[in-house]
Parts: C-alpha cells; structure tokens; sequence
C-alpha cells in the first residue's frame, strides 16, 4: 500500500500534464490562427490603400493625355477645319503630355494625317468606320458627341498594344453642325504600365492584373498583367475612363502554399516541443525527488526521535 501511493501520484501528474498539454495546443493553434487573421486584414488594408493610389494615377494619366484630342479638335475648328501647322502644333501637344504617342487626323474617319509619321505609315488611309471591333465606339462617340477610349489592341502599324481617344469633331455651317471627323491620341499600353510605375510594384513584392469587359461581346480580357500571380489577399479598383472602365486587381505575389503552412507548423512544433520537455521535466520530478529522498524511518524510530 504504501508504494501505491508515489505511483497514484505520478498518475495524477502525467494526467495533469497532459491536460496542460492539450491546453497549450490548442492555445497555440489559436493564436496562431488569429495572428494569421490579423495580419491579413493588414494586408488588405495597404493594398487597397496602393491599388487606389495606383488607379488614380492611371485614370490621371490617361485623361491628361487625352485632353490633346480636345486641343486639336478646337484648332480645327478655330481654324474652320483645316490644319496645315499640324506636326508642329501635333509635336507641341505630345511635348506636353509626356504619354502620347502620336497623334492623328481623320477626316470622316479616314487617318490623313499621323504625327510623328515615322514607323505609322501602315496606319495611314484606315478608315476607323470599316473596322468592326471599332466601330460601335466610333459610332457612339459621333453620337454622344464625347470622346471615346478604344481598346487596348494591338496596333495596325505594331509596335504592341495601346489605347485610342477618337474625339469626334463638328464644325458650324449654314446648315448647322456637320461631323468633320476625328482627332485622336494613342497611348502605348507599355509606356503607361512603365509612367504609371506599375512595373515597379513586383520588385516590392506585389502582382497586378489590368482587365476590362469587352463592349463587342462582354467578355472579361486581361490586357496586362505582372509576371508573377497574383497570391491572395487581392483588391481590386475600378479605373473611370471616356465610356470605359477598366479594373486594377492587386495582390501579393504568389507563393507556395506550403510556404506559409510550412512556417507555421515548424513555429507550432518548435512551441510543442519546448512545452514537451518542460512536461516530461515535471513528470519526472516527483520519481527524482524520491529518489533523493532518504528511506522513510519507522514508525518507532521516528516517535522516538520526536521526543
């Protein structure tokens, strides 16, 4: 009876560790889960903040750009449809965009006039009405009188994708207003990815995806995109343009699943394991202290020496 007890004791002890155990788990898995939660809400937090910021300095760019469609077509008007200083006026314009790649005149929608001419020639004679994936825009903008942004596409002359504002011009007659045609502005698809900085944000650890839907067929098309994939969290932002819209989805590049799993499970074995110790370090505690201890004295031994 009496060996029976160090062993009901020890068994109270395993059991108590245990629980402790248990508890440390299930702590660990939890503060685990709720630091992962925590810093994803950061995450989305900056990237929202980023993908606004970036969004907004497109939309800026590309309206700014756009204005030389307006410039060109008051000239125009001023000037009762005809502009024969048109490079020199056309190179001013660019000069003071800093995006615009030429700039074009298309009377009744044919393209007369490009500025700079060099390595557009092909453009030259396009009739934008006659092309059936322009020409619902095209026509909308006579329609509305508004600028239209078409696009992106690749470009007839090449050179890579880009967008084109047709401003749609009217000049006064004595039988009213009549349409003279259009003045328009291209933007390279590159260099806006390039002026806007979004081609930065991969080295800092970001991917992007520019997308909008079609108008011809309402189909979703991703126009530019990082190298990397986009990994989660992702925001997205809607960028407003002449009778367009495009949208920015950013996020944090892509990685392995098993990357961040991976930390994590190793963070939690390496807080078990420490507590694993400690436990078995209390479980042996009481057999050590036994064994320290000396034999107990007998009942008579111990009587005497209490008195």
């Amino acid at each position: 009876m009496p060996l029976l007890a160090p062993l009901k004791r020890l068994q109270n002890s395993r059991s108590q560790a245990a629980l402790v155990f248990l508890g440390m788990l299930a702590l660990t898995s939890y503060g685990l889960y709720s630091n992962s939660q925590r810093v994803k809400q950061e995450q989305e937090l900056l990237l929202g903040r980023l993908a606004r910021a970036q969004a907004s300095a497109i939309e800026r760019r590309i309206n700014q750009s756009l204005s030389t469609t307006y410039a060109l077509a008051q000239e125009l008007q001023r000037k009762g449809g005809t502009l024969e200083d048109f490079p020199a006026f056309a190179k001013q314009l660019i000069a003071s965009t800093g995006l615009v790649n030429n700039l074009q005149l298309a009377p009744q929608g044919v393209v007369t006039e490009i500025y700079p001419l060099a390595g557009n020639e092909p453009a030259i004679g396009f009739h934008i009405f006659d092309d059936r994936s322009r020409w619902n825009e095209a026509h909308l903008a006579v329609t509305r009188r508004s600028l239209a942004l078409i696009g992106p596409f690749d470009l007839i002359q090449g050179g890579g994708m880009a967008v084109i504002g047709h401003y749609p011009v009217f000049l006064k007659s004595q039988e009213g207003e009549r349409f003279w045609g259009f003045t328009s502005a291209v933007i390279m698809l590159a260099d806006l990815v390039k002026v806007t900085e979004l081609d930065r944000l991969e080295g800092q650890g970001y991917a992007y995806r520019l997308s909008r839907v079609r108008p011809d067929d309402g189909k979703k098309q991703v126009f530019s995109r990082s190298e990397a994939e986009l990994g989660q969290p992702v925001v997205s932002e809607n960028i407003h343009l002449p009778n367009a819209t495009w949208t920015l989805s950013l996020g944090l590049v892509k990685t392995s699943p098993w990357r961040h799993g991976l930390f994590n499970l190793l963070l939690e074995l390496a807080i078990l394991s420490l507590a694993s110790v400690l436990l078995v370090r209390i479980l042996r505690e009481p057999e050590r202290l036994q064994q320290l201890a000396p034999w107990p004295f007998p009942h008579s031994t111990r009587s005497r020496l209490s008195g």
